[in-house]
């Protein structure tokens, strides 16, 4: 379960994704793998 307030905000974020809420989800887990130095994905 998401929490309303960013239910309200995502489509705002996925217009970079064409609406694509699993490449936006895949983007920032790919962020967040990077930022941890994890290169093995």
């Amino acid at each position: 379960m998401m929490r309303a307030d960013i239910i309200d905000v995502l489509p705002q974020r996925l217009v970079e994704f064409n609406g694509n809420r699993s490449a936006y989800l895949q983007n920032l887990v790919i962020k967040d793998l990077h930022s941890h130095n994890v290169e093995n994905y």
